[in-house]
């Protein structure tokens, strides 16, 4: 059995792969959530979208045939269009299928509490999956005078909107991306909205097929260190087991800077 999990506003969403109809509970009304007609559709036996209250985007969960996929932060304009449609399998053909990141798996199974992150004055944080996300935020948000980034994968536009602000705020933002990583298209669309916004985004590449710029990780104001195996995405926070580490360690993040002055491409 297989365990997936979505971030939800300090709730834990658990995906389980195995028998039986899906079940979602609805007690948080901060998650709205609509189906589709399938009876429209000679393909498609099921399908229907969850997102948070006054988001933009949520989560498409589709079935066809004996597949079922989620995709991750598809527009409401999409989700409407496609819900809609008088040919659903066209549009999802047209607007859906190949656009946006996409995790295997049943739809929402089960949604409990998640715990609450360690006392923010600790020496040192750890934080699992959908909590990766908000120890991430409340470090960037803390930031007073500096972060620097090193970033494999990026896409998820709550950490980007957060390094702006810090940006706004007069905190210096720097960020290294792995190139390969950089091309794919929600990730071009972060890097675009961090140059707009006067982050200067340096892509690494890397020698070899198989080589990347694989670092996760932030130094914040020479002090903090933020890393893991987490990346900005909202796959890491969604489909995957992951860990966050933040040391409040002057000495460890001098370390980390150095590091990251050191990568370069090759």
């Amino acid at each position: 059995m297989k365990r997936f999990l979505f971030p939800a506003a300090g709730l834990l969403l658990a995906v389980l792969i195995g028998g039986g109809a899906a079940r979602a509970q609805e007690s948080d009304t901060r998650y709205v959530r609509e189906d589709l007609d399938a009876s429209r559709s000679s393909w498609i036996q099921a399908a229907y979208f969850v997102k948070e209250v006054g988001a933009a985007s949520g989560a498409l969960f589709i079935r066809m045939g004996d597949e079922e996929t989620t995709y991750l932060d598809v527009p409401v304009a999409i989700w409407v269009e496609f819900k809609n449609a008088e040919s659903p399998g066209a549009c999802f053909t047209k607007n859906i299928k190949g656009r946006y990141e996409r995790a295997k798996g049943e739809p929402l199974r089960e949604r409990y509490a998640s715990e609450e992150l360690p006392p923010a004055d600790a020496r040192a944080q750890c934080a699992f999956n959908e909590d990766c996300e908000p120890l991430i935020l409340r470090q960037v948000e803390a930031a007073r005078e500096s972060i620097l980034v090193a970033a494999y994968a990026f896409t998820r536009s709550r950490i980007a909107a957060a390094l702006v602000s810090a940006r706004v705020r007069g905190v210096d933002v720097r960020v290294k991306i792995d190139a390969g990583q950089a091309e794919y298209p929600l990730a071009e669309k972060q890097i675009e909205y961090l140059l707009r916004n006067g982050i200067p985004v340096t892509r690494i590449r890397v020698r070899g097929d198989y080589a990347a710029m694989h670092n996760k990780f932030m130094v914040v104001d020479r002090r903090y260190v933020v890393t893991g195996s987490y990346n900005y995405t909202t796959t890491a926070g969604y489909a995957n087991w992951e860990n966050v580490l933040l040391l409040d360690a002057p000495a460890i993040a001098s370390a980390y800077e150095k590091a990251w002055q050191a990568v370069t491409s090759e």
